[in-house]
């Protein structure tokens, strides 16, 4: 066998195809977001995940908690964007996290605001996809300077 016909990239576990894999599932979580497509959300979670939403004390367990409170928010035409991220690390042969902001756009009668929350994931590799098993938000203060 030769040494020279392996592609090395795939050698380690933290290469960029794999942090870009990991860093998608952002992007599809803002995608399901603005379109409340609820399976799709749920689906982007570990079945076991945990979620601590911005602005709230209590988590969400599991993805039948995950889908009763994705039903129950009022989408009133509130969107979302992505923010700059963080940072994306691979931990582990099914471990990563990645980090950063996103922005809801909540329409306020003839106005709009925008709140910008800060965002962790710590996702898990299943067969075929990175699953968010842990998902804490927080929103971002306005500075006191």
């Amino acid at each position: 066998m030769s040494f020279a016909a392996l592609d090395t990239t795939t050698l380690s576990l933290d290469n960029s195809a794999t942090r870009s894999a990991a860093r998608s599932v952002a992007t599809q979580w803002i995608a399901a977001f603005n379109t409340a497509d609820v399976d799709r959300l749920v689906e982007l979670y570990d079945p076991e995940a945990v979620k601590f939403p911005a602005g709230s004390n209590n988590p969400i367990i599991g993805v039948g908690a995950l889908r009763r409170y994705f039903n129950s928010l009022e989408w009133n035409g509130t969107t979302a964007e992505l923010g700059d991220e963080i940072e994306t690390r691979v931990i582990g042969e099914r471990s990563a996290v990645t980090s950063g902001y996103y922005h809801f756009i909540v329409p306020l009668g003839e106005t709009q605001t925008r709140l910008s929350v800060r965002y962790s994931f710590v996702l898990v590799r299943h067969i075929r996809s990175w699953r968010i098993q842990h998902h804490h938000a927080s929103v971002v203060l306005p500075s006191a300077n």
